[in-house]
C-alpha cells in the first residue's frame, strides 16, 4: 500500500492549470464496489494518460473496472477541455497511488451521486467547469 503524500493533493489550484479533481465513495449499484468520480482538466494527452493510470491501477487491484458514465466539456476561461468518468471498481481507494499521476490533484467531497432531480454531479461538474 502507498501512502499519498498530503502536499501532493492540492488544495485549490487555480482553475486556468491542468489537474485532476476526484472524490470515491460507495456504489450505489453494488455493495462490494467503489464509485469513482474522477474529472481531469488538461489537453488531449493529460486527460488519455490520466485516465490509462487510473483504470490501470483500478485493474491491478481489484479486477474488472467498469464505466458507468463518461462526459467532456470545455473548460471556461482556458484552452483546455475536461473529461468526467465515473468508475465502479473493487479497488480501495488507498491502494491506488496518486504520485504516478504528473497533474496536481485535488480530492473534491463535492463530487458525488446526487438523488435530487437538477442536482446531479454532472451539474456540479458542469457549473464549475462552464459556468
Amino acid at each position: 500500500m502507498v501512502k499519498v503524500n498530503p502536499k501532493s493533493l492540492s488544495k485549490n489550484p487555480s482553475m486556468n492549470r491542468k489537474h485532476i479533481r476526484w472524490d470515491f465513495g460507495s456504489s450505489p449499484d453494488s455493495d462490494e464496489m467503489v464509485r469513482y468520480i474522477v474529472v481531469v482538466s488538461g489537453d488531449r494527452l493529460d486527460r488519455k494518460n490520466s485516465l490509462e493510470i487510473l483504470t490501470e491501477q483500478l485493474r491491478k487491484y481489484g479486477g474488472a473496472v467498469e464505466l458507468i458514465r463518461q462526459s467532456s466539456g470545455k473548460t471556461k476561461g482556458t484552452k483546455f477541455r475536461y473529461d468526467f468518468s465515473v468508475l465502479d471498481s473493487r479497488t480501495a481507494p488507498d491502494m491506488i497511488n496518486w504520485n504516478n499521476f504528473n497533474l496536481p490533484k485535488i480530492q473534491d467531497k463535492k463530487l458525488y451521486e446526487r438523488i435530487k432531480t437538477g442536482l446531479s454531479v454532472e451539474d456540479y461538474v458542469a457549473n464549475l467547469y462552464e459556468r
